[in-house]
């Protein structure tokens, strides 16, 4: 692919190189990692022109993982891939490896629909993970005076930046360059979206701005809190650090106690540079929200929530004014905001399976279910 500003990353262990050889000539620039589920790894870098106001107009790379079963990646094209091909995208803080892909027992939801059938694909948003950081994100001078603190920097120094990084109309730029990405790799009109957090507003936005590249829409604790969006950068400051991730739980059992290491080692790994700085921190652009613009969001969407997540009232309301009537709120029991890291993480994997291939739960495509700690489900008044 010389010359394409669309490229693909390379990374290969001793036990792919088989697999590549043999794929080489029909997918010059991938290499595949096989685990032991016959589900592949396939990493890919999608070139961007910027539009993230302080670097507006350079080119980043945008991180894309594929997690694929063996016998589709090769013939996964075109009609067969047709309502099969889905990507997450990420919230405020954790990149879209650790909050999707967590190697942790049966903890990886992109694993899970990799198994059942789906390509499945995650991004980082410029800013995280293994996505083009902004040059203002190794400033220490960026930095609030708590999070200086929290490594140690107390050098006075002023702000080389003094607005905080990130846009949500940057974000949906940057989500439309992979999606058109994805849409010309598996040949198909359109892909399936899941956002956490705060990746709901920013897939229900570009749900709203391109519902013709949209399949279906699965918003996950949909995070639309914050304010809407700003037209130009807001001051304050550029980019913050993540602290250890931990929650309390409502239920006994709620968590298995081993995860929060797989966590915390999988967030740090994703950001070596903040891994440095002082006790390690993965470090995570600060910007405005906004909201998922539900009104006019017309694709089928499932909005699921846990039943402990302060945003359920709020989601709730979203899910009253989706502009759709394909739409289903699922609340769940003995689960927060986290829910893909507890216990109960089956119930959300396996509804967002069952969605995906009928816009159904348990047959109801229109309404509003509760799943009780016992794995009951009911069918509420809306």
């Amino acid at each position: 692919m010389k010359g394409s500003m669309k490229k693909l990353a390379v990374f290969v262990t001793v036990a792919a190189i088989a697999l590549f050889v043999a794929a080489a000539t029909a997918s010059a620039g991938q290499v595949f990692a096989k685990d032991e589920d016959h589900i592949l790894t396939i990493e890919h870098y999608v070139a961007h022109k910027s539009t993230v106001p302080a670097i507006a107009g350079q080119f980043v790379q945008l991180y894309v993982r594929e997690r694929v079963w063996a016998g589709h990646a090769q013939n996964f094209r075109g009609a067969e891939a047709t309502g099969k091909v889905v990507l997450f995208v990420h919230g405020a803080t954790i990149p879209a490896e650790t909050a999707f892909d967590l190697p942790y027992k049966d903890y990886s939801w992109m694993v899970y629909l990799a198994q059942a059938g789906f390509d499945v694909f995650l991004m980082d948003i410029t800013g995280y993970g293994a996505s083009t950081r902004p040059w203002q994100m190794n400033d220490k001078c960026n930095l609030s005076p708590a999070d200086k603190a929290i490594i140690g920097f107390s050098t006075p120094c002023a702000p080389s930046y003094p607005d905080e990084l990130g846009m949500m109309p940057a974000d949906w730029d940057d989500m439309d360059s992979v999606v058109d990405y994805l849409r010309d790799l598996r040949g198909v009109d359109r892909i399936s979206l899941i956002g956490w957090s705060l990746g709901g507003p920013r897939v229900g936005g570009y749900a709203v701005l391109h519902p013709e590249k949209v399949e279906n829409l699965i918003l996950y604790a949909p995070d639309t809190s914050g304010p809407t969006n700003s037209p130009s950068p807001v001051l304050g400051f550029a980019f913050t650090l993540v602290s250890p991730i931990s929650w309390t739980d409502s239920c006994e059992g709620a968590t298995d106690p081993g995860i929060f290491n797989a966590l915390n080692q999988d967030l740090l790994e994703s950001d070596p540079v903040g891994a440095t700085w002082g006790p390690g921190r993965a470090r995570a652009p600060i910007y405005p929200t906004a909201g998922a613009l539900a009104p006019e969001i017309k694709a089928p969407t499932l909005v699921i929530v846990g039943e402990g997540d302060p945003l359920l009232p709020l989601d709730k309301l979203v899910y009253g004014v989706l502009g759709t009537q394909d739409k289903v709120f699922m609340s769940v029991a003995c689960t927060g905001h986290v829910m893909v890291w507890q216990t109960r993480h089956h119930t959300l994997l396996e509804a967002s399976k069952e969605w995906l291939l009928h816009q159904s739960i348990r047959g109801i495509s229109h309404g509003v279910i509760n799943v009780d700690p016992q794995g009951g489900f009911t069918l509420l008044p809306e």
